[in-house]
């Protein structure tokens, strides 16, 4: 199990377990599921199914930083990334 801890704007850490890896025109996202309440917030895709257990997902971008050149996650801040993500990612969501 892969996990992601990310500080939020009031420095309390919240913990992400990888979901699946996802493909949009050779661009790489990354979806995470909240292991605790805090991580709810973070939440960019929801499902759509009330018997769902889940209430959603994050999704963030695989990009390179350009000072190091290293790979970091981004948010997905431009609304019509953001729906395309959506939409394929909850195409993509893995079978239980």
């Amino acid at each position: 199990m892969e996990t992601l801890d990310l500080q939020d704007e009031n420095g309390e850490i919240i913990s992400f377990e990888l979901y699946f890896t996802f493909f949009i025109n050779d661009e790489e996202y990354y979806a995470f599921l909240p292991l605790d309440e805090e991580g709810i917030e973070f939440i960019n895709v929801e499902f759509d199914d009330p018997d769902n257990d889940l209430s959603g997902f994050v999704v963030f971008r695989l990009d390179h930083d350009p000072v190091s050149g290293g790979e970091i996650l981004v948010e997905i801040v431009d609304p019509v990334e953001l729906e395309i993500v959506q939409d394929t990612a909850l195409e993509m969501v893995p079978e239980n």
